[in-house]
């Protein structure tokens, strides 16, 4: 293997690792970080993020299988640092995580009521 392919490798390997070594301490920083600024609304598919401050320039990040899309619209990476800057990666982390994973995140604790939308 040429040290080009080896290169490669080590970059897909650090990537397909960071989907798997979130464990429950990290989930759980993730799900508080987003929770900061953003109102989480989880469907059959993945989540619903809308942004607590109105001037963010969108009204919605959907994550679902992966995909990201802003008010609908699928992004890029690139596109997604652009229009979201720092919150990008957190967004990116979060998309790593399949639909019951997402939703499993974000719900109340046993015993304690679903927060309403705004």
């Amino acid at each position: 293997m040429g040290r080009k392919h080896a290169v490669l490798l080590a970059i897909l390997l650090s990537w397909t690792g960071l989907a798997t070594a979130q464990d429950a301490g990290d989930r759980q920083a993730l799900a508080r970080q987003i929770s900061q600024g953003f109102d989480v609304l989880p469907v059959q598919a993945g989540v619903v993020l809308t942004p607590k401050d109105p001037t963010r320039g969108f009204r919605s990040i959907d994550l679902a299988a992966g995909a990201i899309a802003i008010d609908g619209e699928p992004v890029t990476g690139s596109e997604l640092r652009r229009r979201l800057g720092t919150d990008a990666d957190t967004i990116i982390r979060l998309s790593y995580l399949d639909a019951p994973e997402l939703r499993a995140l974000f719900e109340p604790p046993p015993g304690q009521p679903a927060a309403v939308p705004p």
